[in-house]
């Protein structure tokens, strides 16, 4: 399984995977932020507020916050303490079960194993993280995504991931005329729309001309050729007498037929050209928009 799909068998709160001790680990968005910016501390952190017990799918230990979850007000165990940086409060949680939640200014300290009703993860680092803003944001960029008119519930999903086929992609763009809704299917940032090259729809308008002109071009051919056939045959008409007149006749519908056989023919074959170009011309945004996107989350 590749990243996506083990750390989508995280369980409670555990979306991100980090190595605790050396052992690749379902984490909280928090966890990993503490990991991330401290290291060893924040392994300890995450050692000591998780639950350590081993995800029943992907076999990896999982730390799950032993604590409940909620999102509201401060508890009666908040004490104040003076300042604390968040260095040091992961050094006290990590070997007191405490932790500053003083935003670097007041200095307030609680004992999380002392909590009955628990704590929002973000009150663990007494301001918004990183990971706390990203999801604020999500949610903003989600709502944005919703009255635009953006619904990805009528695209393909494959195992319950957005999996749009190369017929909705390209329905999607031709409707809104960006990747504004492929992004918001995606789960991606509205900003990051700059990123992507937008489709130059000129180039397929020019397609859609030159086919037009090309037929227009066929059609007054066609109906000129038919025209001289018709008076080639009123003038043998003219000079042949009655007996000769149905071979006149039957020349001309002949020759009427073949003209338009030959036009039919050509345009059948300008529209191949014509669908043709434009599968070519989808076919390498669509390309464009992945190989994008997969920079995005590599850089990421």
């Amino acid at each position: 399984m590749n990243y996506k799909n083990i750390a989508g068998h995280g369980r409670g709160g555990d979306t991100e995977l980090r190595k605790v001790d050396g052992k690749l680990s379902h984490v909280s968005i928090y966890e990993a932020e503490a990991i991330d910016m401290y290291g060893k501390l924040g392994e300890a952190l995450v050692k000591e507020v998780g639950s350590g017990t081993t995800n029943p799918v992907t076999g990896l230990p999982e730390y799950e916050h032993i604590f409940g979850i909620s999102h509201g007000g401060w508890d009666k165990n908040i004490k104040p303490i003076g300042n604390m940086s968040l260095p040091d409060a992961v050094v006290n949680i990590a070997s007191l079960g405490a932790i500053d939640t003083s935003n670097e200014e007041k200095g307030w300290l609680f004992n999380y194993k002392d909590m009955e009703s628990g704590i929002s993860e973000g009150q663990l680092f007494g301001h918004e993280t990183r990971w706390e803003r990203d999801r604020r944001e999500q949610r903003e960029q989600q709502e944005m995504y919703s009255r635009m008119g953006y619904d990805k519930s009528g695209f393909t999903h494959t195992d319950g991931e957005f999996d749009p086929t190369s017929g909705e992609f390209r329905e999607s763009v031709e409707q809104y005329g960006n990747f504004g809704e492929l992004l918001y299917g995606y789960g991606m940032d509205p900003d990051d729309k700059k990123f992507f090259d937008k489709p130059n729809f000129e180039k397929l308008d020019q397609m859609s001309d030159r086919y037009d002109l090309d037929v227009e071009t066929m059609s007054t051919a066609t109906g000129t050729g038919i025209s001289n056939i018709k008076g080639q045959g009123d003038v043998q008409r003219s000079k042949a007498n009655m007996a000769f007149s149905g071979s006149v006749g039957t020349m001309e519908k002949k020759a009427t037929t073949s003209i338009w056989n030959d036009y039919n023919n050509q345009k059948e074959s300008l529209q191949m050209d014509l669908a043709e170009g434009e599968s070519k011309f989808w076919e390498d945004v669509e390309t464009r928009y992945y190989d994008t996107m997969l920079q995005l989350e590599t850089n990421s």
